[in-house]
């Protein structure tokens, strides 16, 4: 059974050997944090959607409790 350090030792030789044969280049291009992958939360699509959802947010937090609707009593029927 292999060691733990013995398989952090190979893991960057494994990452780049997974990389060749996915076609993809070994290092990631600049401005990216991982090669082919979407840097989506960088985007102004993203921020704007969280800007978005962080008013609804507020807004739904600090707005005042609704007032309870009075309760109609309905007036008590005689018996006769």
């Amino acid at each position: 059974m292999k060691t733990i350090s013995s398989i952090e030792s190979n893991a960057e030789a494994r990452r780049a050997w997974l990389r060749s044969e996915q076609g993809l280049p070994v290092e990631p291009a600049d401005g990216y944090t991982v090669v082919r992958q979407s840097d989506f939360e960088k985007s102004r699509v993203w921020r704007a959607i969280f800007i978005a959802a962080a008013i609804a947010v507020g807004i739904a937090l600090f707005q005042p409790a609704p007032a309870d609707a009075p309760t109609a009593t309905a007036p008590a029927r005689a018996t006769a």
